[in-house]
């Protein structure tokens, strides 16, 4: 998927996160823990934004990797679904940025940087 942003959109999109890491910490801190698990197994954003937004994560599930690493992960991500306040981060996972920019924007990346289009 090719994702195409606009400062704007990235500004606004570092503004709604930085919202939701003051007004809901531990929501932001396990939002964190996915990213950050992401990255560490290597796995696609696109995989972890399936699995978040309900889509179609079965296409996206990376090949080659033990069932047991994939069932600790997609049991991490079930405990970050599960949060009473989640359907605020979903709604920001929806934007057209793409899973990788909004990944990136967390991990703390200016909206400068990530302008333009990627291949998430």
């Amino acid at each position: 998927m090719v994702a195409v942003s606009s400062i704007e959109e990235l500004k606004n999109l570092k503004a709604s996160l930085e919202e939701i890491s003051k007004n809901e910490p531990v929501l932001f801190q396990k939002w964190m823990h996915i990213v950050n698990l992401t990255r560490q197994f290597q796995f696609k954003y696109s995989y972890m934004g399936c699995l978040l937004t309900g889509n179609e994560a079965e296409l996206c599930r990376p090949n080659g990797v033990k069932p047991s690493i994939i069932a600790l992960y997609e049991n991490e991500v079930a405990k970050l679904t599960a949060d009473a306040n989640f359907k605020k981060l979903q709604n920001i996972l929806t934007n057209s940025c793409g899973y990788t920019k909004i990944s990136r924007l967390s991990l703390g990346q200016s909206p400068e940087s990530l302008v333009g289009a990627s291949i998430a």
